[in-house]
C-alpha cells in the first residue's frame, strides 16, 4: 500500500489522464488510509444508494426498465459479473466523490453498465468510446458522462475531495507519529548525550532492544541497561542528560482538538452531510444544532447527486425505450424534520390568523399553499383541499405517513411526482416490483349528467330512465332523439 502522500499541487491544471489517475489512486488506496474520511464517505454512499425508487409509464415499457434497472451489470478486471442497481450506485458514489466523473453504459440491444471512468478512452479517429476493461467498444449516443464539479467550457472538473485531502493528509500524519511513539520499534529522532562513552552504550541498548521487539531471545541478548556516571554532588537529573533534536515532533502549540474539529468541519462542508452522520462530540454539538443541520442538508449531498443520477437514467430511459416511460426516486426524510417544517406552519398560520383579524382580509389560501411549497416547508405535490360547489370539503390526496423515524418523498421537489403525471392506462411499479398506482380511462357520471341537462331538453318531471337514457346518448355521442350530435356538449373523459 503506497504511503497516502500526494505529492501533486495545482490538480486544477492537470491534464485529463493526469487527473483520472490521480483520481483513481485516491478513490482506490489513499482515501482508506486517512482518518474519519471512509466513514464519512461510507455514511454517504448508503444514504445516496440506498433509496426506494419507482417508475411509471405503459406496462409494458414499465416491466422491461424496471427489469432493465435491476439487472445493471459491471464487468471488473477478473471477469467477474456483479448484478443490481445499488452496487451500480454504490461505485458512481465513489467515481463522483473521488475522480469527479461519473460514466455508464446503455446500449439499446444490451444492459445497463457501469464503466470506469478512469480507464474508459475516446478515439477521435473512430468516433469511439472504448472500456479496456472488457475491450467493448461503445458509440457516442451509448455513453453518458457527467461530473461533479464542471468548470468552464475546456472540460476541466474538479471531484469534491480534492479540496479535503490535504487535511486529511495532515490528520494521517498526526496519526502515524501517535503510532510511532508509542511503539518502541520505531526511533524517529537524534538522541543527544554528554560523553562518547554514553552514547555508545545507548546506541548498542537501542540495537539491542529493537532486536528483542523483532523477535530475539532475551536469554541471549539480555536486557539492555545503559551506565550513566553522574557525580553525585550535582543536581543535575538523569533526563536532563539526553536531549532530542525533536525532528519529528508535533510542536507543543499544536492544538489537536481544534484541528480535529476543523478536519470534521471541512469533510461534512465538502460531502454536503450532516456533521452528526458520521462525527460524534458532546462538546460541539447540541439537538438544537443538529435541527439546523438536517434543514439545510436537505437538498444537498447524497439528495444532489441522487437528482443527478434521476435526470441521467430518465434520459438513458427515453432513449432506449422511447418516450412515456420515467423512473424517480424516493428519499428518506428525518422525522425530526418534519416535525420543524410543522412547527414552522403552524407559526405562520397563526401568524396570518391574527393579520387577517387586524386588517379584516381574507387570505389566498392558494397562494399560501404556493409559497409554503417554494420554502419547502409542504412537499411541490401536495394538494391540500378542492373546494367544491357544494361547499364540501374533501382530500385530494393523502400525505405520507412518517413511519418508524422516517418517510418518503419525491427526491427532486422541483418536478411533480411521477404519480401525478400519469397518462391513461400508465401504471407504477416500486423497486419490489408491485405496483403502487395505475391510471384507468373512465367517465364521471356526475360531469356527463350536469352536461347532458345543460345541453339537452329534458322532461319537467324526468324518471331515471330518461336521465339514463341521456348520459347514454351522450357517452355514444347521440342526441336523445337518436341523432349524431355535434360534439358541443361531449364530456371528454376524466378522471372520477
Amino acid at each position: 500500500m503506497p504511503t497516502p502522500i500526494i505529492l501533486a499541487p495545482g490538480f486544477i491544471n492537470l491534464h485529463d489522464k493526469e487527473k483520472l489517475e490521480l483520481g483513481r489512486q485516491i478513490r482506490d488506496n489513499y482515501i482508506w488510509e486517512y482518518p474519519i474520511l471512509p466513514g464519512a464517505i461510507q455514511t454517504y454512499q448508503q444514504m445516496a444508494s440506498n433509496r426506494e425508487w419507482k417508475v411509471a409509464g405503459k406496462p409494458r415499457k414499465v416491466s422491461r426498465v424496471y427489469e432493465w434497472l435491476n439487472e445493471a451489470r459491471t464487468y471488473d478486471y477478473f471477469g467477474l459479473v456483479h448484478d443490481g442497481f445499488e452496487q451500480f450506485l454504490r461505485r458512481r458514489v465513489l467515481d463522483y466523490l473521488a475522480v469527479g466523473r461519473t460514466a455508464f453504459g446503455a446500449k439499446k440491444t444490451g444492459f445497463l453498465e457501469y464503466l470506469d471512468p478512469c480507464y474508459l478512452r475516446y478515439s477521435r479517429e473512430d468516433q469511439e468510446w472504448l472500456n479496456p476493461v472488457t475491450d467493448t467498444k461503445y458509440r457516442v449516443d451509448e455513453i453518458y458522462v457527467d461530473h461533479s464539479i464542471p468548470i468552464g467550457a475546456m472540460g476541466k472538473f474538479v471531484a469534491p475531495l480534492m479540496f479535503v485531502v490535504p487535511t486529511a493528509m495532515l490528520a494521517w500524519l498526526i496519526r502515524e507519529h501517535d503510532r510511532a511513539a508509542t511503539d518502541g520499534r520505531k526511533v524517529r529522532d537524534v538522541l543527544l548525550v554528554s560523553g562518547q562513552e554514553t552514547a555508545q552504550a545507548i546506541k548498542e541498548a537501542i540495537e539491542q532492544m529493537v532486536e528483542l521487539w523483532s523477535g530475539a531471545d532475551p536469554t541471549t541478548h539480555g536486557v539492555p541497561v545503559v551506565h550513566v556516571d553522574v557525580p553525585s554532588t550535582s543536581n543535575i537529573a538523569m533526563e536532563d542528560t539526553v536531549a532530542k533534536l525533536s525532528i519529528s515532533e508535533i510542536p507543543p502549540s499544536f492544538d489537536r482538538q481544534l484541528f480535529q474539529f476543523e478536519y470534521v468541519n471541512e469533510i461534512a462542508a465538502t460531502l454536503g452531510i450532516s456533521l452528526r452522520h458520521f462525527w460524534n462530540s458532546e462538546r460541539a454539538t447540541n439537538r438544537a444544532l443538529e435541527e439546523v443541520q438536517e434543514a439545510r442538508q436537505m437538498q444537498k449531498g447524497p439528495s444532489a447527486f441522487v437528482r443527478t443520477e434521476q435526470r441521467l437514467l430518465n434520459r438513458a430511459i427515453q432513449d432506449v425505450f422511447g418516450p412515456n416511460v420515467r423512473m424517480a426516486f424516493d428519499e428518506e426524510v428525518d422525522l425530526q424534520s418534519r416535525k420543524t417544517n410543522a412547527e414552522v406552519l403552524k407559526l405562520y398560520t397563526e401568524s396570518l390568523e391574527k393579520i387577517a383579524g387586524v386588517f379584516g382580509a381574507n387570505i389566498n389560501g392558494e397562494a399560501l399553499l404556493a409559497w409554503l411549497q417554494s420554502d419547502g416547508i409542504l412537499p411541490a405535490d401536495l394538494s391540500l383541499v378542492e373546494e367544491i360547489e357544494l361547499g364540501e370539503q374533501r382530500s385530494s390526496q393523502d400525505t405520507p405517513t412518517p413511519t418508524e423515524g422516517n418517510t418518503q418523498e419525491v427526491s427532486d421537489p422541483d418536478t411533480p411526482s411521477i404519480e401525478k403525471s400519469l397518462d391513461y392506462d400508465d401504471v407504477v411499479i416500486d423497486s419490489s416490483g408491485r405496483l403502487v398506482d395505475k391510471r384507468s380511462k373512465v367517465f364521471s357520471f356526475e360531469t356527463v349528467l350536469e352536461t347532458s341537462i345543460a345541453n339537452e331538453p329534458i322532461p319537467e318531471s324526468p324518471t331515471l330512465e330518461d336521465i339514463l337514457e341521456l348520459v347514454h346518448a351522450e357517452q355514444q355521442g347521440l342526441s336523445p332523439s337518436g341523432n349524431r350530435s355535434n360534439g358541443a356538449g361531449r364530456q371528454h373523459p376524466g378522471d372520477h
